[in-house]
């Protein structure tokens, strides 16, 4: 049962970083280029789905602290763990207070601006400092869950 609960939390987490890290790179990337369209287009489809990334990581932690009871010898204060839920705060914290509502305000911002020439206010929500930082802050975060999963920092061999 052990082995099923890790698969299910390790597949919840690919498909909430799948639905988030690369969607927001995009974004980002149509921001840049001032691609008014783009994020017209893309925006409308990326608001669909956006929904479902907090549900996936939730879920996922939801699922991967299941497992930790399910596995002898993991407790819940191993240091390893305790990065991991640092990590996770942290993504979730810039996802729902800086980029959901940068990419919001860029959609909108899109669909005011004329497609030929971004507005002045596309272009200064997409020169956001704060959301350029949530965005590498995110991906860092991501890189440095993935790791810790991987080595288990303090877990011994």
């Amino acid at each position: 049962m052990d082995r099923i609960v890790v698969f299910l939390h390790v597949a919840a987490m690919f498909a909430a970083v799948g639905v988030s890290v690369v969607p927001e790179i995009l974004m980002h990337r149509l921001a840049d280029k001032g691609d008014v369209r783009g994020v017209r287009s893309f925006g409308g489809v990326f608001r669909s789905f956006a929904r479902s990334i907090p549900i996936l990581f939730l879920g996922g932690t939801v699922l991967g602290l299941v497992a930790v009871a399910l596995i002898p010898g993991y407790d819940y204060t191993q240091m390893w763990l305790v990065i991991a839920y640092v990590l996770v705060a942290i993504g979730l914290v810039l996802g729902g207070a800086i980029q959901g509502p940068w990419g919001n305000r860029l959609v909108q911002a899109a669909i005011t601006s004329p497609e030929d020439q971004p507005s002045a206010e596309f272009r200064a929500i997409a020169a956001d400092p704060r959301a350029k930082m949530a965005l590498y802050g995110g991906v860092l975060a991501t890189v440095l869950a993935i790791l810790n999963m991987v080595v288990k920092p303090g877990l011994g061999s």
